[in-house]
């Protein structure tokens, strides 16, 4: 209840703004209450962090899992990812941590706890597809990262745009610049 009153709120007055009363009116508690779970607003908002990660990380694991090829399961990691500004409800809870006064309350290990499963999952799919032949330029691990930070600013860049149409040349433009960088022929549909 303290996570999704603590979401409501920061959603209305963003993060620097929103105090520990905000956050207890929205989730209707006591302070009591919060204070057994947290010490402050920067504590709650670093747990609220690692929460949504892990679940982040969960759901892109099972759909790149679920996918029928490699070449598929590249496709599900990047619109996975970029969801966190093309999808109306991810984008809200996404915001929440995006602020940078928000953003500066996230240690280096949280960070290192949600982006280092990621990478792991891309590598593994370029290490697949490296071995059947969808991506014949891979270097697994090293382009794990840049295709990596090629989707994050996409990401960050789709956060600035309302046009659709725009939104959907972006995700193209960079699907086409990771396949290329893969070795994907064009046209090839992989």
């Amino acid at each position: 209840m303290i996570f999704e009153g603590a979401f409501r709120a920061v959603r209305r007055k963003g993060y620097a703004e929103v105090t520990v009363a905000d956050v207890l009116a929205e989730a209707g508690v006591a302070r009591r209450s919060f204070y057994r779970h947290f010490g402050s607003k920067d504590e709650l908002i670093a747990a609220m962090f690692r929460r949504e990660a892990e679940r982040f990380t969960a759901a892109v694991t099972r759909a790149v899992r679920a996918a029928a090829t490699p070449g598929e399961a590249l496709v599900t990691w990047v619109d996975e990812i970029l969801a966190l500004a093309l999808s109306p409800s991810k984008a809200r809870r996404a915001q929440v941590f995006a602020s940078p006064d928000a953003a500066q309350r996230h240690s280096a290990d949280d960070h290192q706890r949600t982006y280092g499963p990621l990478i792991a999952l891309l590598a593994e799919t370029l290490r697949e597809g490296a071995a059947d032949g969808t991506f014949p330029a891979a270097r697994p691990e090293p382009d794990a990262r840049l295709v990596s930070a090629a989707t994050w600013e996409t990401l960050a860049a789709l956060r600035d745009e309302a046009d659709a149409e725009v939104q959907q040349g972006k995700r193209a433009d960079l699907l086409s610049f990771v396949r290329r960088a893969l070795g994907v022929a064009e046209g090839t549909g992989r």
